[in-house]
């Protein structure tokens, strides 16, 4: 009786949802796991028992054990844990594919469900290419319908992944979304509509996100299969929960390994439209990049404010940015006319301190010169980048060094990749071994 009253709440909250969409004759109901019973259905699932640090540093061991991936009461739960005392392994959690079993190409992908909170936690629910086709990763393409941080549960990533080479072209295509719901304290509905040539992703349906740029080459600067490759041949479900790693940081003494530390779902579906897509897949067409610059490109590109004017770098009207993750801690204010950054604890990474400015214009075959002034309170180091933000490729980066005497440094450089008009400024001051503060002036982007 419990599990028809779950059934009937998860229906009527669909229903209220996506009346207007779902439960209209546009879309047909292809597969469905309600999670009934109390096993893993092995028809729908395989379980990928991975060791710590496949992936991005993770540092979970993934098993097919009960105690970390389990059926309970209508719902599927996988749990992180603590790795016990007999075991190699500092933490276990689950990860469940479809690969080989459901296999889709476009559709509406959707699950209800809570995330984990807690510093280190990683949970999932995305798709990944069949690599037969395409190749490796990046090419066979990856779409991240959901993934949400254990410490920031108020904040979705919604991802699709593409390009031609793991380490040299890895790109991405990216929605960062923050509302007022804290997605670890109840259940939501995460989704996306994967159809020619465009992909959309909603929570609790609304929709945050439309991508529809993206491409598929066979080798490294080779030729590209046609748009809209890879995001045009089957793809798998994956339900997992990772334990640290490069991009989530790891946990630390306040994570807590309990009920919290659970991933829970309550069910996937997938709907295909109906008269299915062969019209929509004649009718694709690759967008056209268009290059129209958010602001002047004559003169001081670079936005700076007016630093004489204000003591308060939040309020200042500029378009600077502070931004501090994994362990970095710290602050930006204007000080004697100048951005001043300092640090408390310079974190784990390069980019644990980071000051950016974005919607930079950056046109190719174009060259520009840089410049800035800067000094620190001790000698120390620091870099400068600007970025495409994609694949975090940087058109140019320079190690800097500092000295407690103001100095100009001054860089040319060619644009030789696409033009972009939303490039990103970057100073990284994080995890160079000091927490001198640093004072940052006169910025300059002079196009030539």
């Amino acid at each position: 009786m419990k599990k028809l009253s779950k059934t009937i709440l998860s229906f009527a909250l669909t229903l209220l949802c996506f009346a207007p969409n779902l439960f209209s004759e546009e879309w047909n109901l292809v597969f469905a796991d309600e999670f009934d019973g109390t096993e893993i259905k092995k028809e729908n699932w395989s379980f990928q028992n991975w060791e710590p640090g496949t992936v991005n540093a993770e540092l979970q061991k993934y098993t097919d054990s009960p105690k970390n991936v389990y059926v309970k009461n209508g719902y599927l739960t996988i749990q992180a844990l603590k790795g016990e005392k007999n075991e190699h392994y500092k933490y276990t959690s689950g990860r469940l594919i479809s690969f080989g079993k459901k296999e889709f190409c476009y559709g509406r992908f959707e699950s209800r469900l809570k995330v984990p909170s807690g510093k280190g936690f990683l949970p999932a629910f995305w798709l990944m290419g069949n690599e037969s086709i395409y190749g490796q990763w990046p090419r066979c393409g990856e779409i991240d319908i959901m993934e949400v941080m254990g410490h920031d549960t108020k904040t979705l990533y919604t991802t699709t992944h593409f390009g031609s080479d793991i380490v040299k072209d890895s790109k991405q295509g990216q929605k960062v979304y923050s509302g007022a719901e804290d997605f670890a304290k109840d259940f939501h509905v995460f989704a996306c509509e994967w159809e020619p040539g465009e992909i959309r992703f909603y929570v609790d349906g609304k929709l945050i996100h439309t991508e529809n740029k993206w491409y598929s080459a066979r080798s490294f600067n080779g030729k590209n299969y046609p748009y809209p490759a890879p995001f045009n041949k089957p793809m798998y479900i994956i339900l997992n929960l990772a334990v640290g790693g490069s991009w989530v940081g790891n946990p630390d003494s306040s994570t807590q390994f309990a009920e919290n530390a659970r991933l829970v779902i309550d069910y996937v579906r997938v709907y295909e439209r109906k008269g299915g897509y062969k019209e929509m897949e004649a009718s694709c067409k690759e967008p056209v990049a268009k290059y129209s610059p958010k602001r002047s490109e004559a003169g001081n590109i670079i936005h700076n404010g007016d630093f004489s004017a204000s003591e308060s770098f939040a309020n200042d009207g500029i378009e600077w940015c502070y931004l501090q993750t994994q362990g970095g801690q710290g602050n930006a204010s204007i000080k004697d006319g100048a951005i001043c950054i300092e640090t408390k604890n310079a974190g784990s990474v390069d980019y644990s301190i980071q000051l950016v400015q974005g919607e930079i214009p950056l046109e190719k075959g174009h060259t520009y010169t840089y410049s800035f002034d800067a000094w620190s309170d001790k000698p120390r180091k620091m870099t400068t980048a600007f970025k495409e933000i994609e694949a975090w490729t940087a058109y140019i980066q320079k190690e800097v060094q500092l000295t407690k005497k103001k100095k100009h440094f001054e860089y040319k450089f060619t644009v030789t990749g696409d033009s972009n008009d939303n490039a990103r400024l970057e100073y990284n001051m994080g995890a160079f071994g000091s927490t001198a503060t640093i004072h940052i002036d006169n910025v300059q982007l002079i196009k030539n």
